[in-house]
């Protein structure tokens, strides 16, 4: 007669068990087909959906920024001689900025 368990972890019941006969007893909520077991499912894909548009929110911020120094490069080569020190001080922060967002260190 078999005895019904807890989840975790046991030895097989026979003589001579050893480390290598041990089992996992898994809980009912992890078997297929249960409606936990559904529930966790579908959170995993919840979860799984909101990074990918986090990533893609994330690819269009850097292109964004990296557009704004590019611009800011050129403003500066074209900016008169005396707002060119306000340009390069805005590159830089930019460029810091744009680092940053993609992981380097400024």
């Amino acid at each position: 007669m078999q005895t019904k368990r807890t989840p975790g972890w046991y030895l097989r019941d026979r003589p001579g068990a050893n480390r290598s006969t041990w089992h996992f007893v898994a809980p009912a909520c992890y078997s297929s087909g249960t409606a936990v077991g559904e529930l966790i499912r579908f959170a995993d894909v919840v979860r799984m959906r909101r990074r990918r548009e986090s990533r893609r929110c994330h690819a269009r911020v850097l292109g964004i920024i990296t557009a704004s120094v590019a611009a800011a490069r050129l403003a500066v080569a074209t900016a008169p001689l005396p707002e060119r020190e306000v340009w390069v001080r805005r590159v830089r922060k930019l460029e810091e900025l744009e680092a940053w967002v993609s992981g380097g260190v400024a």
